[in-house]
């Protein structure tokens, strides 16, 4: 997937799970937020940075930072066929995942295979 730095007349809506704050410090387990002037677009959605050196981590490996299913909660689109944005930032095995309930961050704790992006490739093909 293409990454862009953008302008502010070319913005894609953000991740709003990520609440304003950068993806790499947050990777870092720091709450730094991001700067406008620091930015990317990735997946149709626009990442904010605290530095110019967070925007280079970024753009090395986007897939490390950016949440899983771009923001959607994986419990409710698989679950249910809902798209819904999460609001819950949890990381595992080393990927942001976002939920919209807490409850659906325990039940994807007691049974990760089911909705990682790995297991809902292999259910998509299937379909």
């Amino acid at each position: 997937p293409a990454i862009r730095q953008i302008s502010g007349s070319s913005l894609a809506p953000t991740v709003e799970g990520l609440k304003g704050y950068c993806v790499v410090s947050l990777k870092a387990k720091e709450f730094v937020a991001g700067r406008a002037q620091y930015s990317a677009v990735f997946e149709d959605h626009t990442y904010y940075f605290a530095t110019a050196e967070a925007l280079a981590k970024f753009q090395a490996n986007p897939a490390q930072y950016a949440p899983a299913f771009g923001g959607i909660d994986p419990v409710c689109w698989l679950q249910e066929g809902r798209l819904v944005e999460g609001k819950f930032l949890r990381e595992f095995n080393g990927r942001f995942y976002l939920f919209e309930t807490r409850e659906n961050w325990d039940e994807f704790k007691a049974a990760p295979h089911r909705f990682t992006l790995e297991e809902a490739t292999q259910v998509s093909a299937q379909r």
